[in-house]
């Protein structure tokens, strides 16, 4: 068995850690370049606390006291969902999605609409499907309305600050329901642990 000699394995052995020191400036230039394109991704990736996605859903919910479901699809939810197709950037429906969808029940419709996924800026055609919904405010039937357009389902920073910060009461009410629910046996073994270190302390 032949070993060889550091001098054979200087002239034959190849690799990345010699190759870049036997060209340290075109390591230097790499570095560099690396150093520069860390900053700029730094520089230009998102910096929010919550992700930004753009909601292209929204619903609205009519309210027809005393009506029936039949009355109600009829004399509300069509006319709701005609006002919302008038809007040309309505998603078109398709066999695994929709772009306007309604329910109709004794007393209350409800009609989703989906925008295209193009849209860019959905609120300002939310904007323009609610100025359409209110001016149909005034022709719906007697007892029926008012329209109420909900857009704001991606208002994820607004959930998690109620979720996080719940309200003074509330957190009274929940401290309350910790302290009463601490077993009373555990007051007992503090009171005989009491008794215990009075008798020694005697």
């Amino acid at each position: 068995m032949s070993h060889k000699s550091e001098a054979e394995y200087i002239a034959h052995t190849h690799n990345t850690a010699r190759f870049f020191v036997e060209n340290r400036q075109l390591s230097l230039v790499i570095l560099v370049a690396l150093c520069m394109w860390g900053w700029y991704g730094f520089q230009h990736m998102p910096k929010r606390k919550d992700p930004k996605i753009p909601v292209r859903v929204a619903v609205a919910s009519t309210q027809w006291p005393g009506a029936t479901a039949q009355e109600v699809e009829q004399l509300v939810t069509r006319q709701v969902e005609q006002s919302m197709a008038q809007n040309a950037f309505v998603k078109p429906p398709s066999a695994s999605d929709f772009g306007i969808r309604s329910f109709s029940f004794p007393s209350l419709s409800m009609v989703y609409v989906q925008l295209d996924d193009q849209v860019t800026d959905p609120k300002k055609q939310f904007t323009d499907m609610n100025l359409k919904l209110n001016a149909l405010n005034g022709m719906l039937p007697q007892g029926a309305g008012p329209i109420q357009f909900n857009s704001d389902f991606g208002d994820t920073a607004a959930l998690m600050l109620t979720v996080a910060s719940p309200p003074r009461t509330r957190l009274t009410w929940l401290c309350g329901q910790v302290r009463f629910a601490v077993p009373s046996r555990r007051h007992v073994l503090w009171s005989q642990e009491d008794r215990r270190r009075r008798g020694l302390a005697s």
